[in-house]
């Protein structure tokens, strides 16, 4: 592997294993993130009720997973570093799962990537239906962001195979992000 791409995990690895940061997530911010993922992924129905199964990419320790678990979808989500039993260890870029495996898949997390484009493609390969991204457009963002978004049209044009179906700033920040950005096969 490529020294830079080895630097990029490490500091990736830095914000997941800071030991106050995990304890927050975990603790007291847990409950209050499920609840908002909920709210994320109600406004999505329409679309979720069409799903069995749905993948978390860059999912952390899991709110995300266990909203969609909650709601009746067979849900797994990866980061590089594992949180078990709700995230398992996976690369953004190198998902570890075969192609067309999953109905739905989220991230919030497109901001991390370094390469953007082969993040895009990992999120086609492995998505059979639907791809919800959550972005931060145009906002000014921490030390581990790898790919600044400087608008939602940056991103879609990194698709081949999926097609746009909602692309949309949001009325307030949620969970740090400011658009919503649907995609359909």
């Amino acid at each position: 592997m490529e020294k830079e791409y080895l630097d990029y995990l490490k500091k990736q690895k830095e914000k997941t294993l800071d030991p106050t940061r995990r304890a927050r997530w975990l603790g007291e911010e847990w409950d209050t993130k499920i609840k908002e993922f909920k709210e994320i992924f109600g406004e999505h129905k329409d679309v979720l009720k069409n799903c069995k199964n749905a993948l978390c990419v860059a999912a952390r320790t899991g709110q995300e997973v266990q909203a969609l678990q909650d709601m009746g979808i067979e849900a797994i989500g990866i980061d590089i570093v594992p949180c078990p039993t709700l995230v398992i260890e996976g690369d953004m870029h190198n998902i570890p799962y075969p192609d067309k495996s999953f109905d739905f898949v989220y991230s919030n997390s497109f901001d991390h990537s370094l390469y953007p484009d082969k993040f895009v493609k990992e999120l086609e390969r492995v998505a059979r239906k639907y791809i919800l991204l959550q972005l931060q457009v145009g906002i000014g963002q921490d030390e581990y962001t790898a790919t600044q978004i400087n608008s939602s049209e940056d991103v879609i044009k990194l698709f081949n195979y999926f097609e746009v179906i909602q692309n949309k700033q949001l009325p307030q920040m949620r969970l740090g992000m400011n658009w919503d950005l649907l995609l359909a096969k």
